[in-house]
């Protein structure tokens, strides 16, 4: 894993470790995302920007998944107007940072990016009833990407957590948190430190309790 991955999943395991309310970690992943990737080279104007169509992005996508569940909205028309709406996003992004910005930002042109559905597979897989938020493809494995929205598979030990559909790691983190705090894992005093039970313990290389810091490096073995 390359050092900037590294970095990147450290912060966003800080950023779910805290009580923050859903829009602030949507930010503050974000800025994670901005300070890693880029440094502090962004125009502060630009990162507003690209920050309001990132979280109006997530928002929008969330109505269309609710349209879908009430059947309010077919699965055909879902899968085009998520992709439109992707599209939409990411070529905003990329007239604001400039091309070679938004490539060290999202790690691929838009064309490869991850999180676009797959309408063929999308349509064969589709259950009467809409159970999962997320069905992107992965992208080509010829091509390496980094960044915020780059699927990925977890393993089956992690997939026992956070399911076996491929996520960006945010998300990933988010799922794994949430099993934290739901079974109250994690230390009461010392609040870096995460308790593991028989289901994290094989993640976690078979280690009792992890730091923070240890937990993100440990989950990195078993995505991909």
């Amino acid at each position: 894993m390359l050092k900037t991955e590294s970095e990147f999943a450290k912060r966003i395991a800080a950023v779910h470790s805290s009580k923050a309310k859903d829009g602030d970690v949507r930010r503050e992943e974000l800025e994670a995302m901005f300070d890693v990737f880029l440094g502090s080279k962004v125009d502060p104007s630009q990162r507003r920007e690209i920050e309001k169509l990132q979280i109006n992005l997530l928002e929008e996508q969330e109505k269309l998944f609710s349209a879908l569940e009430q059947k309010t909205l077919s699965t055909e028309s879902y899968v085009d107007r998520f992709n439109d709406l992707l599209a939409f996003s990411f070529n905003r992004c990329e007239a604001i940072l400039g091309r070679k910005d938004f490539l060290r930002l999202f790690g691929a042109p838009t064309e490869r990016l991850g999180g676009f559905i797959d309408k063929q597979a999308f349509l064969q897989t589709m259950e009467p009833k809409a159970e999962k938020k997320s069905y992107g493809r992965a992208a080509p494995k010829a091509r390496r990407q980094l960044g915020f929205m780059r699927p990925l598979k977890p393993d089956a030990k992690l997939s026992a957590v956070v399911g076996s559909k491929p996520l960006p790691r945010s998300e990933l983190t988010k799922k794994l948190w949430d099993y934290i705090k739901k079974n109250g894992l994690r230390d009461k005093k010392k609040k870096t430190q995460i308790h593991a039970d028989r289901i994290l313990r094989p993640i976690f290389n078979g280690k009792k309790k992890v730091s923070m810091s240890e937990m993100a490096k440990l989950i990195s073995r078993h995505i991909r």
